[in-house]
């Protein structure tokens, strides 16, 4: 009626006179003139469903004397009293107005049967009488969909409700009337093309309704009769209810207005999206229903119906997650489903099986109460931390288990198991990791009942397609560990998940404690499924020991054998999964056919909201993995990278496995297994429609020592046959991308530093040799030109910008292109200049360093090592001796080297605006010395720097108290640095290494030979003859400086200035720093006054400061070069040089007696005294060269102690709390720090 009103075919004729009449419309004063249009007028929207009311009747016993009483209340001619059902207090179901509409339904049902027997004939269909409901039956009223009502004769009529012309009805009951309501919508929708596709659904929902509902439904006998009917009977209250709210909606107030009209159309619309999300067609029969309604009464219709009433319950009912995780994982989840990739999966029953392998050591499995409740300072706690770090995910956590509001002391200590999960699962460890995997089982339990299958059938199905097995290598060793150890916590952690988690498995090497009586053996341990129990389901002997090269690839192979799935998906032990990602897993096996053997994803990272070191790790990941996709195609050089790639298992265990695991050359085992699978035969692809969690490390030396770990083990696979082989097979465009994409990207690192190096170098030669200024003859004229050998101003901004983009801020583009696909321009444009602002730029050329010297070491002896790393959260700063004990060799010293070259540039150069020429080398420089305790938290505090020198001096001494950490002293870090150098290099290699890394010293020591009276000619030497001249006087005065060197060594090794006979006597110490600091200036005179006297040549022309200077510099350089070289000098040289000219070894005295004496011979006589004083000089230089390098250590340490002191004037700690570290973590050090002054102040 609502629509023909609109329409104009009813609305008009109604308010201006009786149906049929002949009668011209009159005009009214209220009536719309005829050239406005009314909202109501318009036609309705494409798709609209018309809307037809009908109120609610009851039998006339329940009604009950109301009903008659009010039985004239109805009169339309009267003003209607009917409350508004949205803001009236009337309850909708009273009695009268049930009367009332029952009547009205009745004489609007008499008068359209009337009208329609008069248009259609003599002989119209019999209007059956209705039927009376008996209390008691069961039966449901009837229920109509039209509710219309008489025409208005003496005011204006309702604009919508015009009667409708309507077959007979014919319903009994109200899931008939839904049905036959259901069929005049068909009916009144076959003139209107747009709505065949809802009517092809009701159809279809029709004819698949008994199959739809009766399937699987399975409910105890009581349920029917307790709450079944009572729920079904509810639920028709709750229908007609409804309805009855919609058509007291639409009540005419007596006036129009086109407010008015919208409101009952929006009304009428929502009404019909409501009967179009019923599903009308499950509810016409009662016993149905009622088994439904009884269905919904089971344990798991309740559960799920009170997570539904939760969800519009919470403190943030239908908006958006206020985790930015979550906001990350459904914007993933939502954009992936449209990827073109992503296929139609297979079904359940088709999926194919795979297993989750992960190995594990001795990492964290879950948080121990202590750990998590022991105060750090300020009365703040790790969980503390953890909550203000993820507190909106806290928040989450106590609203699931009813505690909001609660203090989180008191859901620590009252909810402490759940607790301990919520914060396990914040961190890196074990229980997140089995946590997140096993949610593949899950996601396939899921699917498996929306497929149909009963609970008993998904449960075997899934424990056929998917399995997880973790490789805990010495848990058979932690089980036996004492009570209240870590390593029996984490035993005891571990069955926990077992019997937590139905998909996962453990094994482990059993190690025998009786050789004699028992045999090594992998064992693999399950949970009972009728106890729960944990237990062994398989021991398989082995020969030996399994752990025979690296640990992880070891621990892999020996757990391969319990992987019954037919591909094996490798994961780290610091991964994650999520739910949504589970789902498309089946869609990933799909991809294999035909030669792919190898499929990975990408990763996402979780761990870079920990502080900005956190988050250059995370940068680098993204990196490498928007980089993994043009490695697949079209460069086609993707190989294996150890997570969370999938493999055919029945291809890589007849094929070489997933790695190899020798040891010191196979540290990358993961890329062998990849180059494997291409060798022969394998094709490797790479998807982006599924990711996972995958956390990295956070801490500075964490993630250096990744970095060395990475590059060193890119270095043995440079070498490797495997890549010299597979590199034959290839075609010259993928050798290019082999090259470029492995050791191609550490050559060029190395490359740049070096450039660096040779760049400020060649400028600091020519400044200090004055060759920035030459002059030109030509023609053989007297007239010269002055010209520039350096670049000028323009040129030389241009060309450092070249080295500012190779030096980390070209890394940030692939950043800014990920970022903005994956969270829009804006959002990428800020992650990306945050990061420049947080000093990614100082991180990056830090690392590259990092990765150019460990790569350059890795080829240089032909082996790498595995760092292991720390991955937990950051709560102390670093000492000076551990990063100086990390990175002195490999960065410290090249960076303090820079420095002095630079200096040496800007003093002697004559080019206006320098600094424009060498920016960028300060800044790598800068980059290079500071970058470590840049991101060590509280590095430039006054109290910290105390406390950093003592332990400093104390490991210089030799007397630190923590042997762990860099080897306890400097005199046995120093010899662990330099051992490889010693004992695996060969003589002629160590003169090369010396040549190469003294090569500035060297270049520097030629310089001032020849620029050691400038461009002057001395007064009776031939010009040809005045470089021989200045290289005797400078190999005279380097000869007069080694003398001073060796009395400077024998003096402060002597007994009386010998620090160690001093430190018995600490409150002396004083005394010993000026004997010796007169012994240093004593020394210092006398080189002077050498000089002086011997080598100072007075030249016309030439200043004597910079002859001065010429000459230190070079005797310098010399010096350092000697020192550097028998520094090189290895045990094998001491104890085994000229072994040729050594006589014989005599034999013991004794052994026979009928032996003749040996007899002496020059041997004897004149080549072992010699042989045997040559290596005791040997040992004597090698230690004279490891006194001065403890001197160079100290003096380095003093720089760089003098540079952070200057920091410490400037507001450098809290400009390092807001741009680099978490807030919550930086306020915690700084009261540490507080607290620590406080105490010292107690003390002194």
């Amino acid at each position: 009626g609502y629509q023909e009103a609109r329409e104009g075919r009813g609305g008009r004729q109604m308010r201006d006179g009786p149906i049929g009449g002949d009668a011209p419309p009159r005009r009214r004063s209220f009536d719309r003139p005829a050239d406005r249009v009314s909202p109501s007028d318009l036609p309705a929207p494409e798709g609209r469903k018309k809307l037809v009311l009908a109120a609610r009747s009851v039998p006339a016993s329940d009604a009950g004397g109301d009903a008659v009483s009010d039985a004239n209340s109805g009169d339309p001619k009267q003003p209607s009293t009917k409350p508004n059902p949205f803001g009236g207090a009337r309850p909708v179901d009273s009695t009268a107005k049930i009367a009332e509409t029952e009547r009205k339904i009745k004489d609007e049902r008499d008068k359209a049967h009337a009208l329609l027997a008069a248009k259609s004939g003599p002989d119209p269909t019999p209007v059956p009488a209705p039927k009376p409901h008996h209390a008691g039956t069961g039966a449901v009223p009837p229920l109509s969909k039209s509710a219309v009502q008489p025409p208005a004769t003496g005011r204006r009529g309702p604009l919508i409700m015009a009667p409708k012309q309507e077959p007979v009805i014919k319903a009994q009951n109200a899931f008939a009337m839904l049905a036959m309501d259901d069929d005049d919508d068909d009916d009144d929708d076959n003139n209107a093309d747009g709505r065949r596709p809802r009517r092809r659904r009701r159809r279809f929902r029709k004819k698949n309704a008994r199959e739809r509902k009766w399937q699987n439904l399975v409910v105890p006998d009581d349920l029917l009769e307790t709450h079944g009917a009572r729920l079904a009977r509810a639920l028709h209250d709750v229908l007609l209810a409804v309805r009855e709210l919609c058509s007291f909606a639409l009540e005419q107030d007596g006036r129009w207005s086109s407010l008015n009209n919208q409101r009952k159309y929006r009304v009428s619309q929502l009404y019909s999206s409501l009967l179009d999300i019923v599903s009308a067609d499950a509810l016409r029969d009662v016993d149905h229903l009622t088994k439904v309604a009884a269905a919904a009464t089971t344990d798991l219709s309740k559960t799920t119906c009170a997570a539904l009433l939760r969800s519009f319950q919470s403190s943030n009912p239908g908006g958006q997650p206020r985790s930015e995780e979550a906001q990350r994982q459904l914007m993933f989840f939502c954009n992936s489903l449209r990827f073109t990739s992503l296929k139609t999966p297979s079904p359940l029953a088709q999926v194919r099986s795979w297993t989750a392998l992960t190995p594990y050591y001795a990492e964290d499995v879950k948080y121990r109460q202590s750990e998590l409740v022991t105060p750090l300072e300020d009365e703040k706690t790790l969980f503390s931390l953890i909550v203000a770090t993820f507190a909106h995910d806290f928040d989450n956590f106590k609203e699931r288990i009813g505690a909001l509001g609660t203090d989180d002391d008191v859901v620590l200590h009252t909810h402490w198991k759940q607790v301990q999960t919520w914060a396990s699962d914040r961190t890196q460890s074990l229980s997140r990791c089995v946590r997140g995997v096993t949610l593949y089982g899950d996601a396939l339990r899921l699917l498996a009942r929306l497929e149909g299958y009963d609970d008993a059938t998904a449960e075997l199905l899934v424990r056929s397609k998917f399995e997880f097995l973790v490789s805990a290598q010495i848990f058979g060793k932690q089980r036996l560990a004492p009570p209240g150890s870590l390593d029996k916590f984490k035993a005891d952690a571990i069955e926990e998940l077992i019997k937590d988690h139905r998909d996962l498995k453990v094994c482990f090497v059993h190690v025998p404690l009786d050789p004699l009586t028992e045999d090594f053996a992998s064992c693999l341990i399950g949970r009972d499924a009728t106890s729960g129990e944990c237990r062994v389901d398989f021991k398989i002997k082995l020969p030996g020991n399994p752990i025979i090269g690296e640990g992880k690839p070891e621990n892999q192979n020996q757990a391969v054998i319990f992987a019954r799935g037919a591909y094996l998906q490798t994961l780290d032990m610091n991964q994650d999964n999520y739910l949504g990602e589970s789902y498309k897993m089946r869609n990933l096996l799909d991809v294999f056919h035909g030669d792919v053997v190898l499929v990975g994803f990408p990763e996402t990272i979780f761990s870079e909201t920990h502080g900005a070191v956190a988050q250059f790790a995370a940068i680098s990941e993204f990196i490498f993995q928007t980089f993994q996709r043009f490695m697949t195609w079209p460069l086609m050089v993707r190989f294996h990278y150890g997570h969370p790639d999938v493999w055919d298992k029945a291809f890589t265990m007849t094929n070489g496995g997933v790695s190899k695991a020798s040891r010191a050359i196979h540290v990358a085992e993961d890329f062998f297994g990849g180059v494997n699978a291409i060798a022969r035969g394998g094709k490797v692809i790479f998807e982006e429609f599924i990711e996972c969690g995958k956390g990295r490390d956070m801490g500075f030396t964490s993630v250096n020592g990744f970095e060395q770990k990475i590059s060193g083990s890119s270095g043995t696979i440079s070498m490797s046959r495997d890549l010299f082989r597979l590199h034959r097979g290839m075609d010259a465009f993928r050798v290019f991308s082999l090259f470029f994409s492995g050791p191609g990207f550490f050559i060029s690192m190395m490359q740049t530093a070096w450039c660096v190096y040779l760049y400020i170098l060649a400028h600091a030669t020519l400044a200090v040799a004055d060759l920035e200024i030459y002059r030109v003859y030509r023609y053989f004229k007297m007239t010269e030109t002055q010209t520039s050998l350096s670049l000028s101003k323009e040129e030389g901004g241009y060309y450092n910008s070249i080295y500012a983009i190779q030096l980390g801020l070209l890394t940030v583009l692939p950043l800014f292109l990920k970022m903005t696909v994956d969270r829009g321009l804006r959002d990428g444009f800020e992650y990306t200049i945050s990061s420049l602002i947080q000093g990614s730029w100082a991180f990056n050329v830090f690392t590259m360093a990092t990765k150019g010297y460990n790569y350059a070491r890795a080829l240089i002896f032909g082996q790498a090592q595995y760092i292991g790393t720390e991955r937990g959260y950051v709560l102390q700063n670093a000492s000076m001796v551990v990063l100086y004990g990390l990175y002195a060799k490999s960065h410290l010293y090249q960076g303090l080297e820079l420095f002095i070259y630079l200096l040496l540039f800007h003093v002697y150069t004559s080019l206006p605006k320098s600094l424009l020429y060498t920016w960028s080398v300060w800044m790598f420089a800068g980059s290079v010395v500071i970058a470590p305790w840049w991101f060590s938290p509280q590095a430039t505090n006054l109290f910290w720097m105390q406390n950093s020198w003592s332990d400093w001096r104390r490991w210089i001494d030799g007397n630190f108290p923590n042997k762990n950490v860099s080897h306890g002293s400097w005199q046995n870090w120093h010899a662990h640095m330099f051992s490889p150098w010693r004992e695996i290099l060969s003589p002629w290699y160590k003169i090369l290494v010396v040549l190469t890394s003294g090569l500035g010293r060297i270049v520097l020591t030629l310089v001032c030979v020849a620029s050691l009276h400038g461009n002057t000619q001395i007064d009776g030497v031939a010009q040809i003859s005045q470089f021989g001249v200045n290289t005797a006087r400078m190999a005279f005065a380097s000869s007069f400086t080694m003398g001073v060197c060796v009395v400077y060594y024998v003096a402060l090794r002597s007994k009386f200035l010998s620090r160690k006979s001093w430190l018995s006597f600490p409150e002396h110490l004083w005394k010993l720093s000026v004997y010796r600091g007169l012994v240093r200036i004593s020394l210092v005179v006398a080189w002077f006054g050498f000089y002086g006297v011997f080598s100072y040549d007075k030249v016309d022309g030439v200043s004597s400061s910079r002859t001065l200077a010429m000459t230190v510099m070079g005797c310098v350089s010399i010096t350092a070069c000697v020192i550097e070289g028998w520094s090189m000098i290895g045990d094998r040289e001491i104890e085994h040089i000229f072994d040729f000219a050594m006589p014989s070894p005599d034999l013991p005295a004794g052994s026979d007696p009928k032996a003749p004496p040996p007899q002496r011979n020059w041997r004897h006589n004149y080549a072992a005294p010699v042989v045997l004083e040559t290596r005791r000089c040997l040992k004597r230089a090698r230690d004279f060269a490891d006194f001065w390098f403890c001197e160079l250590d100290k003096a380095c340490g003093a720089v760089i102690f003098g540079i952070l002191f200057v920091f410490s004037l400037l507001p450098i700690a809290s400009v390092q709390t807001v741009l680099i570290w978490n807030e919550t973590f930086s306020d915690v050090i700084k009261q540490r720090v507080r607290v620590n002054e406080c105490i010292q102040e107690i003390i002194d």
